[in-house]
């Protein structure tokens, strides 16, 4: 997270830094027509149909029409169903978040640790 502030002093683009990176077999993104991105870092494999600000989402995240994503980081696999609203998170693996499910709160000054699946609307 600290990468997308443009204050952080972290150049990527600098190089004498010599950034490692493991390159997962995957698809690369897919951002839908109607996906709204801000300052957020996607790696491959993520399917992007909602709303994502102030996020890093890694290899595979899914991010569902109407589902909005802030201040968050997705690990990989995760999956915020249709209407979902996660903020200042940290969603585990594989984890699934509900459709119209609501995590986190923009006003806490604690990140939310999700770990299971989070159960939306029936």
């Amino acid at each position: 997270m600290d990468l997308l502030d443009d204050n952080s002093g972290l150049n990527l683009e600098d190089p004498a830094w010599k950034i490692y990176t493991e390159d997962a077999s995957a698809l690369p993104q897919y951002i839908g027509p109607n996906a709204r991105i801000k300052t957020a870092f996607i790696t491959q494999g993520c399917k992007i149909d909602g709303e994502v600000t102030r996020s890093v989402l890694f290899t595979g995240s899914v991010v569902k029409p109407g589902a909005k994503v802030t201040d968050t980081v997705l690990m990989p696999g995760a999956v915020v169903e249709e209407g979902a609203v996660v903020t200042r998170a940290l969603v585990a693996n594989n984890v699934k978040i509900g459709a119209h499910a609501v995590v986190g709160d923009a006003k806490s000054e604690a990140i939310e640790l999700v770990a299971r699946n989070v159960k939306g609307e029936e």
